[in-house]
């Protein structure tokens, strides 16, 4: 059985609503990204980016019908060879299509970041806008999305987050994008943990007509990678076009290095959101693991609980804490060996010790 894609646009006074049909013989899924007025990709590449994992998992040949990076096909047969070995459940599969382009970048390297409002992504935003390594590149826009952990039925919630992520980026002097989307929704990403890189590629992609680099801040630091897991520097590149690069951005600094130098940025201090665990409102509920790790990397450099959370964290609260993944056990021994370089010492440092059996 094959699985078949087409797409179309539809134009109103609110934006442009792009929709991908993604059937086969039993099944006919409905995706769809909706922007303000902008001028989308011409390409099909967010297409078979956003249905590459539910191929895999259903051994299902896809045919593309529309234009797709002929350099997109080659590093797709790449990405999956890495993901069948590392996960046994997905398998390789074909992607053909109608038309193959042959699309060379421009080589200016106007960026647009995957932009969710937390450390990392704050992090990539002031590595291209204020700090002077040579890979930076001309960061034009940041993308926040609605639809992955901010519910698509949650308008109040994503206006907090996105008036918060605003604020931010303004204060970089980019420019913040939206879009909306059911890619997480429709099945098609179900082991998100695994699956959310392509998701959030797929909406970058859409961006192609005026970037030639997608930036997706690193989740872990080159020195602790784990593997599997969504976002690596293994495999997210091999979701770029031949015009449009995916970048795992940063991977040379921890999580709590990064905090060391947004810690001096005012702006990135009053309106960082990490949460995504907590009551969906769009801030920090300052109690899920993602919250107080974040405080925690925070007090491991010696300073104080940013303004963004409203309360401090409890040793009683670091006991409550449940790792469910080596991630997050990574992340807390990053703190513990921050605070020991920094000369940070503490009741709460021990409490960490104990949950993490360090």
């Amino acid at each position: 059985m094959t699985i078949h894609l087409s797409q179309s646009d539809v134009r109103d006074g609110t934006g442009v609503r792009r929709e991908v049909l993604i059937e086969n013989r039993s099944e006919r899924i409905k995706l769809f990204y909706k922007v303000d007025n902008a001028a989308l990709s011409d390409s099909m590449n967010s297409a078979v980016i956003a249905s590459v994992f539910k191929a895999m998992s259903e051994k299902k040949d896809v045919v593309v019908h529309g234009a797709v990076s002929k350099t997109l096909l080659e590093n797709i047969d790449d990405f999956q060879d890495a993901w069948s070995s590392w996960m046994p459940q997905y398998s390789r599969v074909t992607f053909s299509a109608e038309k193959e382009l042959t699309d060379p970048s421009t080589g200016d390297r106007r960026s647009i970041l995957a932009f969710s409002g937390g450390v990392d992504a704050t992090f990539s935003l002031w590595r291209h806008t204020r700090s002077l390594s040579r890979h930076k590149t001309n960061m034009h826009s940041a993308l926040l999305v609605h639809g992955f952990d901010l519910p698509l039925n949650g308008v109040d919630v994503f206006k907090t987050a996105r008036d918060s992520a605003e604020k931010i980026a303004n204060d970089a002097g980019v420019a913040l994008k939206t879009i909306e989307t059911n890619v997480r929704s429709t099945g098609l990403a179900e082991r998100w943990p695994y699956t959310y890189i392509p998701a959030l590629a797929s909406c970058l992609h859409l961006f192609d007509a005026a970037h030639d680099v997608g930036i997706i801040g690193s989740d872990e630091p080159y020195s602790a990678l784990v593997i599997p897991w969504g976002s690596n520097p293994i495999t997210n590149h091999l979701l770029s076009s031949g015009r449009f690069q995916v970048k795992y951005d940063s991977g040379g600094y921890t999580r709590t290095q990064k905090v060391r130098v947004l810690s001096e940025w005012p702006t990135a201090m009053e309106n960082l959101r990490v949460c995504w665990e907590g009551p969906k409102t769009g801030k920090n509920c300052g109690r899920c693991e993602k919250c107080i790790r974040t405080i925690l990397n925070f007090r491991a450099i010696g300073v104080e609980k940013p303004a963004c959370f409203e309360a401090d964290v409890t040793n009683e609260m670091i006991r409550s804490v449940r790792l469910t993944n080596k991630i997050q056990r990574s992340f807390m021994l990053d703190i513990i060996s921050e605070a020991r370089k920094s000369g940070v010492s503490g009741d709460w440092l021990e409490t960490l010790k104990g949950l993490v059996g360090s």
